[in-house]
């Protein structure tokens, strides 16, 4: 990888993944990239890295997290909506009430309508959505 750019959006995306790590995943990170300073934060780690080095270790941050949390993409319904979330979106919050098209994590997006005074999804639509969810856990 030669593009300052991309470098730059990688190591940016890859210090907002580890966020999600604990300390174990923390020291074994630098004990892979930055060997001869274990204190160091991971943010310098990743900073310091060798370009060449940031796919192996992006793609070793996502499946420990994909272990931590089961799966990335998870279906979200409630309140005469429905969608696909993404647990690994920068903007991801897992305490945010809302649901909403706009909702910066989600990937597809259904909503209901409203018959006897109530929200529903429909059936199809619950169906669709998992069947892209399973496609995209995959």
């Amino acid at each position: 990888m030669r593009n300052r750019t991309i470098i730059e959006m990688v190591k940016k995306e890859l210090k907002h993944l580890s966020r999600k790590l604990n300390d174990d995943h923390i020291l074994f990170f630098n004990r892979m990239y930055n060997p001869n300073n274990l204190d160091s934060s991971i943010n310098e780690t990743i900073d310091n890295m060798d370009p060449d080095k940031l796919d192996h270790a992006f793609t070793q941050v996502e499946r420990t997290i994909h272990k931590k949390y089961d799966s990335r993409y998870f279906l979200d319904v409630r309140g005469g909506c429905a969608a696909i979330r993404d647990r690994y979106h920068r903007d991801y919050d897992e305490s945010y009430p809302g649901l909403h098209s706009d909702t910066p994590d989600v990937v597809i997006y259904k909503h209901g309508f409203k018959e006897n005074g109530s929200w529903n999804v429909s059936e199809e639509d619950i169906n669709y959505l998992k069947e892209k969810l399973e496609e995209l856990n995959k």
